[in-house]
């Protein structure tokens, strides 16, 4: 099979991808000093537990999109999950390790001269990502977690016109994602990270397909506790 490389999203939540800016999960204004930056059921809430298990899907409405040059991909359906590995009440910051990242349901292309090409699958590649979640503007921000291992997807795109070997496959990469959290909706949103194709690919088809840089653009909610019995959401301090 023929494989070039092309595309990528999130995450974090978080994309997530991580991944995954635009609303998000935390409050307006962070009083009580000594407060935990992550907290249970509420913005006066318990701190969350150090292993904790939080994540979300996509919020209601949502779709996640990848605009690469003129061609646009987007999803119905994304999830990010992360561990909690520190959730100080000093720093002001949350340490989280992003553990799992997904795109899927029904996804369109469009933009795209070539006829016929459709989406096979994205995945997200590298996890676990780190990420941290400051309390003073509401910030989470997506990091590889270690060197020549960058935050990123694999997509892998059916091409007609290649036939037998119709499948293409590309992949974006970035050092880092950035998003805005709101406790309004106890929402992360992504909006254009900028991902750009590993430089390995950029003499193949890939460039041909969409462009050499991606940006990624998600928002996932409610983020919830789910190593909580009933599963409460999740606010920022």
């Amino acid at each position: 099979m023929r494989k070039y490389r092309f595309l990528a999203v999130a995450a974090a939540g978080v994309m997530v991808v991580t991944a995954p800016v635009g609303t998000a999960l935390a409050a307006s204004a962070h009083p009580a000093a000594n407060k935990p930056v992550l907290l249970v059921g509420s913005s006066k809430g318990k701190g969350v537990k150090n292993g904790a298990k939080i994540g979300a899907s996509l919020a209601k409405g949502q779709k996640v999109t990848f605009t690469i040059g003129k061609a646009s991909v987007s999803c119905s359906k994304a999830t990010f999950a992360a561990t909690v590995v520190k959730n100080p009440s000093s720093t002001g910051k949350a340490a989280l390790s992003v553990t799992k990242e997904t795109v899927s349901g029904k996804c369109s292309v469009s933009g795209i001269s070539i006829s016929g090409v459709s989406l096979k699958s994205v995945t997200a590649i590298n996890l676990p990502y780190n990420a941290v979640v400051t309390a003073k503007g509401d910030k989470i921000t997506v990091t590889e977690a270690g060197k020549s291992k960058p935050i990123g997807f694999t997509a892998v795109v059916v091409v007609p016109l290649l036939d037998p070997h119709p499948d293409v496959s590309c992949t974006f990469v970035a050092s880092s994602a950035s998003g805005v959290l709101s406790n309004k909706h106890n929402t992360a949103t992504f909006k254009h990270q900028k991902l750009t194709l590993e430089s390995s690919e950029k003499s193949g088809l890939c460039p041909d397909i969409g462009s050499t840089t991606a940006y990624f653009s998600a928002t996932f909610g409610p983020v919830t506790d789910t190593s909580v019995k009933h599963h409460p959401t999740v606010f920022v301090g």
